[in-house]
Formats: C-alpha cells, structure tokens, sequence
C-alpha cells in the first residue's frame, strides 16, 4: 500500500513538473513575439561606459555548532556593499563589502 501511494506521489510530482515547464516555455514564447512586435527603432542615447553599485541589505545569522549551543538568540545586522563595473559591455564587477552582525 506504501509503494503504491509512493508510486502515485512520484508519478503526480512528474506531471506537475512536466506542465510547469511547458506553462514556461508557452510564456517566454508569448514574451518574445511580444516584444519583437513592439520593437520600435530609437535614436541613439549616450550610455555611461561604467556603473557603480552600492547595496545595503539587512542580514540575519542564524547560530551553528559550538554558538548555537550558547545562545538562544538570532543575531540581526546589516550589510553594505560596493560594486565597480568598469564597462557596461562587461559582466564583471568588482567590489567588496562589509557585513555585521
């Protein structure tokens, strides 16, 4: 009875999977000729040759091993980023960051 209700649990989750990859392709189809039919010519607009990127997120740590142990508590903190693109061409940037928690 177990293998059974196994059998039809793997069986259901493959078609939910198979459909949702077909409900995805059928959208990103309808995206693209979207797109292409409103594609319009625009004159050229100047582009900054770099970018500049600064990110602050706030951070949760959640406690492992030997810290977990002594503390009941999650830490909270934040963190603050800076990311150079020196060409928009590129996708590379290059940065750091601080995080603290």
């Amino acid at each position: 009875m177990i293998q059974l209700f196994s059998i039809l649990v793997n069986i259901i989750f493959t078609i939910m999977r198979n459909l949702f990859l077909i409900i995805v392709f059928i959208q990103s189809l309808v995206c693209f000729s979207q797109v292409k039919k409103s594609a319009n010519p625009r004159k050229k607009v100047s582009i900054s040759s770099t970018a500049n990127y600064l990110d602050l997120n706030l951070t949760m740590g959640i406690p492992m091993d030997e810290f977990a142990s002594t503390t009941s508590s999650l830490p909270f903190g934040f963190s603050l980023n800076y990311l150079h693109q020196p060409t928009t061409r590129l996708p590379f940037l290059f940065g750091g960051g601080f995080t603290y928690l």
